[in-house]
């Protein structure tokens, strides 16, 4: 049985692993280019570290998070005669430094880590960084009332006079979201970071695990003011792919479609998280839900110093 084998029923034994770490994600967002590295104790597995490997201007090898990818990193089972946190930190420090021994050669390493996972002691050894990142989470989601009332003035009065005004729709077609998701991104002079094949692979994969839907918000005259995608693992529902026309920024179609979003997920996960963000306003956008900064950790290395180099170079302009 190859390790992905291995993995994939790993998986299904615990179902507390994230959905960024399952195999049938990462075959959508990285078919041919990730792998998986076991740690074994007695023939039996007690962790997992699922990993993307790809190159960096077709020179330097690079092990990274994948489009879409929240996080990734190391899933423990911890042994239950291990109990102390002495214990503890020493079994993660012998995994860790197992699966560092194991990674593949590469000129750079970053990897986001779930937010559970705070000892990184052993990386640090090995001489890698660590970066903090914020996340926004609603850690219960099952009573909306009283969501509602730590939603800040700015989210709370618009979705009390959304309902008269909108109506909450599902399951967008993937064409449908792809171009309404593409138009806004060049109307704000950006540009999109992955493909429509690459889009298209994922939204299927989605549904087909019956693990997210698209959500998407009109008004009287049926115009879209807001679409989401929103996927979800056994424990936490994760707002993924998020946009609105700028014509809209003011509608309140926004904070009602989100709203209806975590009532309708809370039927199937306790926690929402809204992917971060680092980016000011949209940090200040999730911070008014009434959510809780969380924490998590970009563990990173750089092994070539031409890529150091490179990189410097290229910030630089």
């Amino acid at each position: 049985m190859s390790a992905k084998q291995q993995y994939a029923q790993f998986c299904a034994e615990h179902t507390d692993i994230p959905i960024f770490s399952q195999p049938w994600w990462l075959d959508a967002v990285c078919p041919e280019q990730w792998d998986v590295i076991l740690i074994e104790r007695n023939d039996k597995i007690i962790a997992s570290f699922p990993y993307y490997k790809t190159k960096i201007k077709r020179i330097f090898t690079h092990i990274g998070m994948p489009p879409l990818t929240q996080k990734l990193g190391p899933y423990i089972v911890y042994d239950s005669n291990k109990k102390s946190e002495n214990k503890k930190i020493g079994y993660e420090h012998e995994i860790y430094n197992e699966i560092i021994d194991r990674l593949p050669k590469s000129d750079s390493f970053t990897i986001n880590f779930d937010w559970k996972y705070k000892n990184w002691l052993a990386f640090y050894w090995r001489r890698f960084k660590q970066t903090t990142r914020y996340t926004y989470m609603l850690a219960t989601i099952a009573d909306h009332d009283q969501l509602m009332k730590n939603y800040a003035k700015s989210k709370k009065q618009p979705v009390q006079k959304a309902g008269e005004k909108f109506r909450i729709n599902f399951d967008l077609s993937k064409d449908a979201f792809y171009s309404y998701f593409t138009e806004v991104v060049h109307e704000r002079g950006d540009v999109i970071g992955f493909s429509k094949d690459f889009f298209s692979r994922l939204y299927d994969a989605i549904y087909e695990q019956k693990s997210g839907r698209t959500f998407y918000c009109t008004d009287a005259e049926n115009n879209i003011h807001a679409i989401n995608i929103t996927v979800w693992d056994s424990e936490c529902a994760y707002y993924l792919m998020a946009m609105r026309k700028k014509e809209y920024n003011t509608s309140g179609g926004t904070e009602f479609l989100v709203d209806e979003v975590i009532k309708y997920v809370s039927q199937f996960v306790d926690r929402f998280d809204f992917e971060g963000s680092m980016i000011h306003g949209v940090e200040e956008s999730y911070r008014h839900y009434g959510t809780r900064q969380t924490e998590y950790y970009t563990i990173s290395k750089i092994n070539n110093v031409a890529l150091g180099v490179y990189r410097t170079i290229s910030s630089k302009y």
